[in-house]
């Protein structure tokens, strides 16, 4: 079900940034939407990461140092590949008002 917005962010605006457009895709952990970055007028993805409940503040911590790592070593090497995509930032923007880990 990739139209299925569990974040409810279609239509919002990120740290001023970014503004979500639609779903790519769901995974295990994670919901890509594909966004715009406003000051370049660029496509970007956004990745946010279902949390779930069981997890303790180490164990959630310990998910998202571990997601950092992979998107840096994708980032390392797609870099050495022409017309791939790379990561250009890598930020933590909580939303308190959602839910720590949609349905």
């Amino acid at each position: 079900m990739p139209n299925r917005d569990p974040f409810d962010l279609c239509g919002a605006t990120i740290d001023g940034k970014y503004r979500v457009l639609s779903v790519v895709a769901h995974g295990g952990f994670g919901v890509v939407y594909k966004a715009v970055h406003e000051g370049f007028a660029a496509p970007v993805a956004v990745k946010c990461l279902k949390l779930p409940h069981h997890f303790d503040l180490a164990a959630q911590e310990a998910l998202l140092q571990r997601t950092a790592r992979r998107g840096d070593c994708c980032c390392d090497c797609r870099s050495a590949r022409p017309g791939s995509s790379r990561r250009s930032t890598s930020d933590r923007s909580p939303r308190p008002a959602a839910p720590a880990s949609p349905n």
